[in-house]
């Protein structure tokens, strides 16, 4: 009984992985637990089927954890003959360890293009490239173990039999796959050094080209982004915290003559701060820019000095940092409103008593020099859920500048007197306003 439930549970999972991957090249999570009737099986499914029973007979298809492709069976063009292999991480009954078999269909029939063995309990992630140019790309493979912390990068190759030729192996902690080679980020576990190294065909091997030490204070990768410059160099973006809980900004350039260098000293320097703010696109040109932390004039609540913060977001070339524009950026609620030139240094904001999904934005008159002059309302914006919304919000002057699945932005105009560059009204905030991805 054991084994049929086993056996009931695998096809449900193996046949809707088969559908998405036939349909499209583009991947989703599955969970066959939820799989309570398979559909009916056609010729080409029950080839897959056998094809896999024939490497282990007690069996859990599992799937990588994060990154592009998080499927158990993987649908990718790796010989470049038009047809796409299946991909295919499995967690062995006898053993507890992942094993990952590649099929290839010919004339209809699922047949073992290569498999291999490990010694890890789970995959982090998997891709793809190309590392010497033959056209046959390789499988890169983020193996996780059982500790949760350790993890392990392994390429593999074609041999010349139904075995996956191992090309590399090392320790990482997040890897980026181009289509000619990979970039390795890792640190020790005590902390005390990190490095980044690049991955590809030195001769007939495949090994390290050569590798740039990173900030030696780093406690944690936020994120690791890839780019590519206009001048057709690839690019990493690396957002970390250090040990003093403050955040930067590294980033890594595959140079034209192949070798990965590291951006100057003062870029970090510049990109530290208090907040985890981290590289995002907010100009839309599919490139990752990079935060610099600015403080609001700082105000007082409750007899608390509060200092909240904006951001100027930079395009980096490679060398240097080209302003872009300013932004009130909210971590929590993940939008931003730009802010015009004109209002840096003559307003502030802070955020509301009784819910943190709220801001109030306020003009300082800085030619007023009285005792008694305070900040002088612009206006509100607030987040509510989509089940919050309803027409008393609306009666409470809450107007929608933005919708999102969960949420709907809204704006309330707080201004009295205000010069006219300041007197923004829901028009020119939903101008300025972006929602961020």
């Amino acid at each position: 009984m054991k084994k049929y439930l086993l056996r009931k549970n695998l096809i449900a999972a193996v046949l809707l992985s088969l559908a998405l991957m036939l349909a499209s090249c583009e991947t989703m999570g599955l969970d066959s637990d939820r799989l309570l009737t398979p559909p009916q099986m056609n010729a080409a499914d029950r080839e897959i089927l056998r094809a896999i029973d024939s490497v282990s007979s007690s069996y859990k298809l599992i799937y990588p954890k994060s990154g592009t492709y998080q499927t158990a069976v993987t649908s990718a063009d790796m010989t470049g003959d038009g047809l796409n292999e299946a991909i295919c991480f499995y967690l062995d009954g006898n053993n507890k360890t992942v094993s990952v078999i590649v099929l290839e269909s010919i004339d209809g029939s699922w047949t073992v293009k290569g498999k291999s063995d490990s010694r890890a309990n789970a995959v982090d992630r998997v891709n793809f490239c190309d590392l010497n140019g033959d056209g046959i790309k390789e499988i890169v493979i983020g193996w996780q173990f059982q500790s949760g912390e350790e993890k392990a990068i392994e390429v593999f190759g074609f041999g010349t039999d139904t075995a996956l030729k191992s090309l590399y192996t090392g320790m990482y902690n997040n890897f980026i796959a181009f289509d000619d080679s990979v970039v390795v980020i890792s640190r020790n576990t005590s902390g005390t050094t990190a490095s980044a190294s690049l991955i590809g065909r030195s001769g007939n091997t495949v090994s390290i080209l050569n590798t740039v030490a990173l900030n030696n204070s780093i406690v944690s990768f936020v994120s690791v982004q890839s780019g590519r410059l206009s001048d057709s160099r690839r690019i990493v973006y690396i957002d970390e915290q250090l040990e003093n809980l403050m955040y930067t900004t590294e980033v890594l350039t595959i140079e034209k003559t192949g070798e990965l260098s590291r951006s100057p000293d003062d870029i970090s320097t510049k990109t530290m701060r208090t907040r985890a703010y981290r590289c995002l696109d907010i100009n839309d040109d599919k490139l990752p820019d990079i935060p610099v932390e600015k403080g609001f004039p700082a105000y007082e609540r409750n007899k608390q000095q509060e200092n909240l913060t904006y951001v100027e977001w930079y395009d980096y070339d490679g060398t240097s940092l080209s302003f872009l524009k300013t932004a009130y950026t909210s971590l929590n609620e993940q939008f931003m409103i730009e802010l015009p030139r004109d209002w840096i240094g003559s307003i502030t904001i802070q955020r509301d008593s009784d819910t943190e999904r709220a801001v109030h934005f306020y003009y300082i008159d800085k030619d007023d020099k009285s005792d008694t002059a305070e900040p002088i309302p612009m206006f509100s914006v607030r987040v509510f859920s989509q089940q919050e919304y309803s027409d008393t919000v609306q009666s409470l002057g809450w107007q929608t500048i933005s919708t999102s699945s969960e949420n709907v932005y809204t704006f309330r105009s707080d201004n009295s007197e205000l010069p006219p560059q300041f007197d923004a009204d829901k028009d020119t905030v939903s101008a300025l306003f972006k929602l961020l991805s």
